[in-house]
């Protein structure tokens, strides 16, 4: 009788511990990058391709277009976005996974450079805007002064 209860337990307990450590991250992946697409992407497939052949070059072609785009978006996804705020879940559960390839002090030299003149001047602005629940501080330009005292007097 014990045998009757314990086995179905324990195959609800493995398949659903099969479930959560490999269909939900590919159904969180594929769900988020649909959406972040289209927001880290305006221009559509052209402004992927740039983005493909720049990291090929500094990367010499090392990883695959998916292993590349995925850690594009998600660098991308979390500066251009405030993840403490309300999010969708499939995409905060997205950004907040660890990438799939790891980069070397150089390749990440030029990454970065590449990820700081991406996507340009005119169109940083709506990228940031794109996200729907962004820190109204951050977007204002607001920067931190330090007040200096005037009247400071030094006494030998």
């Amino acid at each position: 009788m014990l045998n009757w209860i314990l086995l179905p337990l324990v195959i609800i307990v493995g398949v659903s511990l099969w479930l959560y450590k490999y269909l939900l991250p590919v159904i969180t992946k594929r769900k988020a990058q649909a959406i972040l697409y289209n927001i880290i992407f305006p221009n559509g497939s052209d402004q992927k391709k740039e983005v493909m052949k720049r990291f090929h070059e500094f990367t010499k072609h090392r990883f695959s277009d998916e292993q590349i785009l995925d850690y594009f978006i998600k660098i991308k996804g979390l500066q251009s976005m405030n993840v403490c705020n309300t999010t969708n879940f499939w995409i905060r559960k997205y950004l907040l996974s660890p990438t799939d390839i790891k980069l070397n002090y150089f390749e990440q030299v030029k990454f970065y450079e590449l990820f700081m003149n991406y996507p340009g001047k005119s169109s940083n602005r709506t990228l940031q805007n794109s996200f729907t629940n962004m820190d109204e501080a951050g977007e204002n330009g607001s920067e931190i002064t330090i007040n200096k005292p005037t009247n400071s007097r030094i006494s030998v």
